[in-house]
Formats: structure tokens, C-alpha cells, sequence
């Protein structure tokens, strides 16, 4: 009846408000950047090096209104995408979802960023939104702090009046990286000998290679006829120019391409992205191995020590490490990209195309009434239902979600060739993180190491005064 369905409906939002976040693992795509390979690179490297060290080798070239050292940097208007997202995530975090304090605790979040500077200003910008000027520390009066040598008045009065520790309020927040080599959390694509071979084979035995090829010739062709001095040769350097052109247009630049040019450039970005990164079974799995098992292991350890005071991860990375993430769990389908792409139709909600730049991938850990625990993925502001619960808010119960990773990881290190050691950069966050565990309830344990050094002590002490009285004994006798 209409009552009994609008009873249920009633049990199942309430059910469902119960629900509290208690730990966010935020991966994003890096700002819009410069371009890195697009049709006037080669004239714009070659001024690089030739005036190097000269003042014009800064000097912005006229047709691509690019410094010739800024190749693959962030942008001014990356910067403000990133700042915004942190703008985002400030407040569905701290002011709505109350998880994280309103100011900085290094006890609460740990940010990640690959070793390249557009991610890095990414994580700049970001954090920056979500820790805004004013959140600083307040520095008290009295007592110029200064560095240990004569500095001079002028500097001194300079800040006398800031009552913060930086001006306007600034909060620095520490960013931890490593070299993109070694980095197989971020970077498995680099990190791993063999990527390049699985991702050739990925691509080249894709059995609809030839058909799509055939289909984007003429785009190819009227391309290379446009721009002759541009490196246009196959489906691969098509990507590489649609890539730098995206990077133009998002600076102001304007190009004249018809409608249909336009979707080909798009679609042979997406089409080449999905069969380096995602195309084959072993490919998706050997990508995502590293980023599921350390979500696992975030998780699971805030199930098992819900006290713990680290509520939030921030990953700065690139379009491939969100392609690594999603992709084994089946987000971007290059049967459904070029379906959409013959029809002509842009389907994000089903079929979404590869990250843009400042996409989000937030995964929320979400606990029931202190018991049962869910997970959320959200891509670009929207649940994905990725297990098929079956749940209104698209949540996964938790033991179904780590089954679905487990199942779809490897041994990373075997497939790959590399020695079983962990990376560098897992070594740091195990440090990181378990500081911040003990922090937050590990303090007893301290305790007991400081009781058995005291009891130990006592111990010695008392056997050295037993061997006095011994000797004093003996003496007497």
C-alpha cells in the first residue's frame, strides 16, 4: 500500500542519515597545465636551448603565448581550479561533514604528490582552499623571533604588527613526494619495468584497432594537412596534439575546428588513454594493485582503531593514476567510448570520458552506528554505484567492497620484475601514519615501556645495594 512504501521510505532515510563519515581518501587530477608535445613544441624547445640563460629564453613565444621553460607547468587558471576544489572540499569536510577541524592538525590529514611540479602547485592551490588565509597561527607578542644573525631593522618592523605566525594567516601544510621511478602508489605506470610492454600489447591487440583507425583517418589527415610541421603520424600523436590543444583552449586560445574534428581530437584522446592505461585485464590489474591495497590498508586500519585522528588522504597525481584507479573497476569502457563517439552523444553519467584536469576521485569510509561501515566512491561530484548494492545513496558495504579489490589485485612486485621490498614512499606514510596513530591512542603503550625501564632500574639498584652490604659484611667478619 502507499502507506507501508512511504514507511519504508521513511526507515530507509533514516537508515541512511545515520550514516557519519569517518575517513576520506581524495585522488585528483593536477590543474590545467601548459602543453607539453603540441604543435609548435618543437619550435618552442629548440628557442629554449638555443637562448638559454638568455633574457629572451623566458620570453612567452607569440603563437602559443607560452614561456619556453613552462612546458607541462601548472597555469594561472589551474591554479584557480585546484584552489576552488580545496574551496569544495572545505566545505563538505569541515563546515557540513565537521571531519576535519576548522583549523589545521598535522594529526588529521596527509597529503601525497608526485614528483613533478604542476602536482605539487596543484596540492599548493588545493590546500590552500581548504585551509584558507586567516587559519594560520596566531603568534603572540612580545619577543621578536628572528633567525640566528643581525637582520635589519627594516625587515623587523616589517612584521611587527602581524599577529600571525605568516602574513594574512598563511597555513603551510608539508607535502610528501618521491622520484616518479620509484613511486608505484602515484606512478605504478613508471614505477613498474614492464608497463610499457603490457600497455603495447594492450593497445596493438585490441581487435578493433584497425576499424577506429580507418574511422579517424580523414580527421587524421585533414590534421596533418593544417598543421604540417606538427609530428601527426598515427592515433598515439593524434592524442598527444588533441592533449596540447586542450591546453590552449583552456589558456584562451581559440583554433578553428568544425564540430566533428573536434569530437575526433576528443575521442582519440580518450579511445588511445583507455588501451594504455586500462585495455587489458593484466594492464588494469597491475595499475591498480598498489592504490587498492593501500585503500585497504587506510580502511582497515581506521575500522580497527576508529580513535585514530587521521580522517583525510590527499593524492595529487595525473589523468593516468585516476585511469589506474577506476579503471579496474570498470569506469571507463572503450566499447561504450566508441559506441558514444559513432552516435555522437556524451554520456559522462554511464560512459564517462577520461579525466579532465582537476578531476576528483573521493572515496568515503562511512560507519553505521559505530558497527557496520560503507564505502562511497564519488567521481566529479557523482556516486558511483561500483558493486551494486542496491543502496539509494550508491554505498558499498564494506567487506563486499575490499573483496572487490582484492580480487581484482596482484602481486605487484612479481608481475612487474621488481625486488618484494615496499617503495620508499610507503615506508614514509607507514612513519607518517603511525605517528599519528600513537598520537591518537597509542600513548599507553609508552607507558609500559617506561614502566619496565623504571622497573629495571629499580632492579639494578637493588642488586647494587645488596653487593655493598655483602661487602660490608664481609669486612666485618
Amino acid at each position: 500500500s502507499t502507506w507501508a512504501l512511504l514507511l519504508a521510505i521513511l526507515i530507509a532515510a533514516t537508515h541512511i542519515s545515520q550514516a557519519k563519515v569517518a575517513m576520506v581518501v581524495e585522488l585528483f587530477r593536477h590543474g590545467a597545465r601548459n602543453p607539453k608535445n603540441g604543435p609548435d613544441a618543437e619550435k618552442v624547445e629548440k628557442v629554449s636551448k638555443k637562448e638559454k640563460g638568455s633574457k629572451e629564453s623566458k620570453s612567452k613565444n607569440v603563437e602559443t603565448g607560452d614561456s619556453s621553460d613552462d612546458l607541462g607547468e601548472l597555469t594561472k587558471i589551474g591554479m584557480r581550479q585546484q584552489y576552488l576544489l580545496g574551496k569544495y572540499m572545505r566545505n563538505r569536510y569541515i563546515i557540513q561533514e565537521k571531519l576535519l577541524s576548522e583549523k589545521y592538525n598535522n594529526e588529521e590529514l596527509l597529503v601525497l604528490a608526485t614528483d613533478v611540479n604542476r602536482t605539487i602547485m596543484s596540492a599548493q592551490s588545493h590546500l590552500l582552499g581548504l585551509y584558507p588565509l586567516g587559519t594560520g597561527p596566531e603568534i603572540s607578542e612580545g619577543g621578536l623571533i628572528v633567525p640566528p644573525f643581525k637582520i635589519s631593522e627594516q625587515v623587523k618592523r616589517s612584521v611587527a604588527n602581524i599577529k600571525t605566525a605568516l602574513p594574512d594567516g598563511y597555513q603551510p601544510i608539508p607535502i610528501i613526494c618521491m622520484d616518479r621511478e620509484v613511486d608505484r602508489l602515484l606512478s605504478p605506470y613508471k614505477a613498474c619495468p614492464k608497463f610499457d610492454e603490457f600497455s603495447k600489447k594492450s593497445y596493438e591487440s585490441y581487435p578493433k584497432l584497425a576499424d577506429v583507425e580507418k574511422q579517424l583517418k580523414p580527421f587524421l589527415e585533414d590534421l596533418r594537412e593544417k598543421n604540417p610541421t606538427a609530428k601527426l603520424k598515427n592515433l598515439k600523436d593524434m592524442r598527444k596534439f588533441a592533449s596540447d590543444t586542450m591546453c590552449r583552449e583552456m589558456d584562451g586560445e581559440t583554433f578553428e575546428l568544425t564540430p566533428e574534428l573536434r569530437r575526433a581530437m576528443r575521442f582519440s584522446f580518450d579511445f588511445v588513454g583507455i588501451l594504455k592505461y586500462a585495455g587489458s585485464d593484466e594492464l588494469r590489474r597491475m595499475l591498480g594493485t598498489p592504490m587498492m591495497n593501500e585503500l585497504i590498508r587506510l580502511f582497515d586500519s581506521k575500522k580497527a582503531q576508529p580513535d585514530s585522528k587521521l580522517k583525510m588522504v590527499i593524492w595529487s597525481a595525473h589523468d593516468t593514476t585516476i585511469i589506474s584507479l577506476l579503471g579496474p573497476l570498470g569506469v571507463f569502457d572503450v566499447e561504450c567510448t566508441i559506441k558514444n563517439f559513432k552516435e555522437g552523444k556524451v554520456d559522462e553519467a554511464n560512459c564517462p570520458m577520461l579525466p579532465d584536469f582537476a578531476a576528483n576521485v573521493v572515496l568515503e569510509l562511512h560507519v553505521e552506528g559505530n558497527k557496520e561501515y560503507f564505502v562511497k566512491l564519488i567521481y566529479n561530484g557523482n556516486a558511483l554505484d561500483i558493486c551494486k548494492a542496491g543502496r539509494a545513496d550508491k554505498m558499498c558495504p564494506y567487506e563486499t567492497f575490499t573483496k572487490m579489490l582484492k580480487d581484482l589485485t596482484v602481486n605487484f612486485e612479481q608481475v612487474c620484475g621488481l625486488d618484494s621490498h615496499p617503495s620508499l614512499r610507503t615506508n614514509i606514510k607507514e612513519v607518517q601514519i603511525k605517528k599519528i596513530e600513537e598520537k591518537s591512542g597509542g600513548y599507553s603503550y609508552w607507558f609500559i615501556i617506561i614502566g619496565l625501564i623504571v622497573v629495571n632500574l629499580g632492579l639494578v639498584g637493588v642488586f647494587l645495594w645488596a653487593r655493598n652490604k655483602m661487602k660490608e659484611y664481609a669486612e666485618v667478619v
